[in-house]
């Protein structure tokens, strides 16, 4: 048995009928809205049998009687506004009952008028709120702030743009110029001189050896500072500017920049075979470069230095971050060198001696056999200053001069270079030997940059060594006059 809603009732059933409550009109009914009803109009007798059913709270026999009206069409006029109503909309406006002050009458929906540069929000602070807010914003900060709006713009004036422009504030217009990148495929944003140059070489740029002259856009202080790069191999290096057209093509398109295939490389240099690879992994560029060169055993300290160190610079052959001095690189592999047998150009009584002790001693002398490294070599090494990791190892490579097969050290180099917005940012710099301290192990953590490069190609082969420190008891040899770095 149905009973009467109360007030503060919040049932659908008493919602519906709320929402199809009749208000009752102030004036009067007129005789002939009692008597007679006009055609198209509902009669006072239908109005008091829906009254009825919304006392009852019985909300569906009343949406059942509508709906099965003779008269439906002409019972949808309201009878106090004198406009037909739309059941579905008072229905949806059921959801919004409580909170809301939406007019549910009102079919079109009120836009706010735009508001005038006097009635804005910014114009009722007084300018001294806004002096002491920029007092608290860095000087690329305060020229984004009023490069926001019109009217910041003509609050704030030209004086924190031209604050840019001081010598001293140099790096902070830089990062005031870097989010513009996403407005301007056609151009590059220059660091040398903190402005944006027409690319000359637009969407053919590409990269060449470090002896190449090789200009992307025209620059008035070329000839006078160099570009910021980073080295891979002696006579070959990697420009910011194309970390730049890589990283730029990755996140807004084709046109902002170049494919990243097109940074790889096969070369050959002096004794040394080279090969780069790139990928882009959460947003930042990653390297590896591949390093092998053939090598015999028995090698004197001189031969293994004249194989391992270029004679343009004393610079490794591989490639090698800035702090290659200061740890074990060199060390590592003079150590795996050693590892290769000597061959045996024995004669007489010598060479019978040799052969009973490797009999005593249950030895086997194969000079084709396979080398391996101690514990001290073998293991992954990571810069403890920079995002790079080095791998050393022995293996038995094709020689084409000679169709055969010989021992080769092979140095792998994997490297994050960051994600190509400015050469100030931590990786990049780091590898450079630029910047502030950069702490490897906490920056990176536990999972390796080859083991991120590698599963991003594929899921087989990821190297499986140890990673340790390449430089444990952080020495300095960086300084010329030092052998220990030779």
């Amino acid at each position: 048995m149905s009973s009467k809603p109360s007030k503060h009732s919040t049932g659908f059933k008493a919602r519906l009928a709320k929402a199809f409550h009749i208000r009752s009109s102030p004036r009067p009914p007129s005789a002939t809205h009692s008597t007679h009803s006009k055609p198209g109009e509902p009669s006072e007798e239908d109005s008091l049998r829906w009254s009825e059913h919304v006392d009852r709270g019985d909300g569906n026999s009343l949406v059942n009687e509508i709906n099965h009206h003779p008269h439906h069409e002409k019972t949808l006029l309201d009878t106090q506004l004198g406009e037909r109503r739309d059941n579905t909309q008072y229905l949806h406006s059921l959801v919004y009952q409580d909170g809301g002050t939406d007019d549910v009458y009102n079919p079109h929906t009120r836009r706010p008028e735009p508001l005038t540069p006097i009635d804005h929000i910014t114009s009722h602070l007084p300018l001294g709120i806004w002096e002491l807010i920029l007092d608290y914003l860095s000087p690329a900060d305060a020229a984004s702030l009023a490069f926001s709006s019109k009217p910041l713009r003509r609050l704030l004036g030209p004086e924190p743009w031209n604050a840019l422009n001081l010598p001293e504030n140099f790096q902070f217009k830089i990062d005031f110029l870097i989010p513009m990148d996403q407005y301007l495929p056609n151009h590059l944003l220059c660091f040398l001189c903190a402005s944006y140059h027409y690319r000359t070489e637009l969407g053919h740029e590409t990269l060449k050896p470090a002896l190449v002259h090789n200009p992307i856009f025209n620059c008035p202080k070329a000839l006078d500072l160099p570009f910021p790069r980073t080295r891979i191999t002696p006579r070959r290096n990697l420009p910011f500017s194309f970390a730049q057209l890589v990283m730029r093509a990755h996140n807004y398109g084709p046109q902002y920049g170049i494919p990243l295939d097109s940074l790889a490389r096969r070369w050959k240099e002096d004794h040394w075979s080279h090969q780069s690879q790139y990928a882009i992994i959460k947003g930042h560029l990653f390297m590896r470069v591949i390093s092998s060169a053939f090598a015999s055993g028995g090698l004197t300290p001189s031969e293994q230095r004249l194989l391992l160190y270029s004679r343009d610079d004393y610079s490794p052959y591989f490639s090698a971050c800035a702090h290659w001095r200061d740890g074990l690189l060199m060390d590592l592999c003079k150590c795996a060198l050693g590892h290769i047998p000597a061959p045996r150009d024995l004669g007489g009584l010598h060479a019978v001696s040799v052969k009973i002790d490797d009999r005593l001693h249950k030895r086997v002398y194969d000079p084709d056999s396979l080398v391996t490294l101690c514990e001290e070599c073998r293991p992954m090494r990571r810069c403890p200053e920079c995002p790079s990791e080095y791998l050393i190892e022995l293996k038995k490579m094709e020689e084409r001069a000679t169709n055969s097969f010989k021992r080769a050290i092979m140095v792998t180099r994997w490297c994050d270079l960051g994600d190509g917005t400015s050469p100030a940012s931590s990786e990049w710099a780091a590898c450079n030997g630029e910047g502030d301290a950069y702490d490897s192990i906490k920056e990176i953590g536990k999972r390796a940059i080859s083991g991120v490069f590698e599963s991003h190609f594929t899921e087989d082969h990821i190297p499986g060594q140890r990673i340790l420190s390449l430089n444990p008891k952080m020495e300095k040899h960086g300084d010329v006059d030092d052998p220990n770095w030779y």
